[in-house]
Order: structure tokens, then sequence, then C-alpha cells
């Protein structure tokens, strides 16, 4: 297998993964919701799992947001070392790969976003239990 594939499939099953937890945050969401419908003092309980919930979920939007940020911020550095004095850029320009500092931002949210959804998920069922 070559290394191309390997990252195509790592990045496949991310997207996947990230997908799930958002899609489960929702859910939990639904669930604390039509929980604490039957009785407010039941919000009591998720409080906590819901504020981790909003922790993830800011995670999920910033991964992209600041990756996007990020890689557009390194795109107008490689596009201005492309342009001439009289604006004219350089197609075949060989720009610099991104900075691994974009894809650390990118990894360290991505994991806490799956990290604060498995907790929150396993609050909440534990709360359930009880």
């Amino acid at each position: 297998m070559k290394l191309q594939e390997i990252l195509d499939q790592y990045h496949q099953d991310s997207a996947q993964a990230s997908d799930i937890a958002r899609n489960l945050n929702f859910a939990l969401l639904g669930v604390v919701w039509i929980l604490s419908k039957e009785s407010v003092a039941n919000l009591g309980d998720f409080k906590f799992p819901l504020i981790i919930i909003v922790v993830s979920l800011t995670a999920d939007f910033l991964q992209y947001f600041l990756k996007g940020l990020l890689e557009k911020f390194h795109f107008d550095k490689q596009e201005e070392k492309a342009t001439d004095a009289e604006g004219n850029i350089n197609e075949d320009y060989n720009a610099a790969p991104y900075p691994t500092y974009i894809k650390i931002v990118a990894q360290l949210l991505y994991y806490l976003k799956l990290g604060t959804t498995a907790l929150a998920t396993i609050i909440i069922i534990c709360n359930l239990a009880n």
C-alpha cells in the first residue's frame, strides 16, 4: 500500500468519525432535552455533559474554521511569492508545503472533539443508568 493511499484512507475515516461525533452530539442534546421536559430537576444532572457537548461542537467548528483560515493565510503568502512586480502569477511556481502547525492545530481540535463526545456520552449513559 502506498503512503498516499494510507493518507487518503485516514482522511476518509477521520471525516466519518467527525460526522458520527457531530450526529452523536446532537442526539445527546435531544436525549437531555427529552429528559429535562419530564422534570426540570433532571436538567441539573446533565449540566456538565451539556457543557462538554458545547465544547465538542465548538471544537468541531474551530477545527475546520481555523484550518481553513491558516490554509488561506499560507496560500496568500505563497501567491505573493509567485506574483511578479506586474501582478502576473507564475502558475508553475513550486509552492512550499503546508506548515506543520496547521496539521497540529487541526489534529488537536479533532481529538478534543472526539474525546469530549465520548466523555459526554459516558456521563449521560451513567446518569441514565442511575
